[in-house]
C-alpha cells in the first residue's frame, strides 16, 4: 500500500475577507487558507453543495421572460451620455 501525498489546494481569498481569515489562521494555528478551506468544506460540506447546485443545475436556469417595453424619459440627444460614461477608466 503506498500513500501519496494529497493534492495542493488553491483558494482565492477576497480582499476584504483577508483580516478576518489571517486571525482565524493565527488563533487556530492553522498554516494556509487552503488548510482553513479544507477543514470549513468538511464542516459545512452540505452549503457547498447546496450552493453549488443553486447555480449549476438545469431546473435552476433562468426561463425566457416576455419583452419589456421601454419608454425613454427624454428623446435621445448629442448631449445624452450613456450610463457606462460614469466608469472612467
Amino acid at each position: 500500500m503506498t500513500t501519496s501525498k494529497p493534492d495542493r489546494l488553491s483558494v482565492m481569498v477576497p480582499r476584504d475577507c483577508k483580516g478576518d481569515i489571517d486571525y482565524i489562521m493565527s488563533q487556530t494555528g492553522i498554516k494556509s487558507n487552503g488548510e482553513l478551506f479544507k477543514l470549513l468544506l468538511t464542516r459545512y460540506k452540505d452549503d457547498f453543495v447546496s450552493a453549488y447546485n443553486q447555480f449549476f443545475l438545469p431546473s435552476t436556469t433562468v426561463q425566457p421572460q416576455p419583452p419589456i417595453e421601454i419608454v425613454a424619459s427624454s428623446p435621445p440627444t448629442e448631449t445624452n451620455k450613456p450610463l457606462t460614461s460614469a466608469i472612467s477608466f
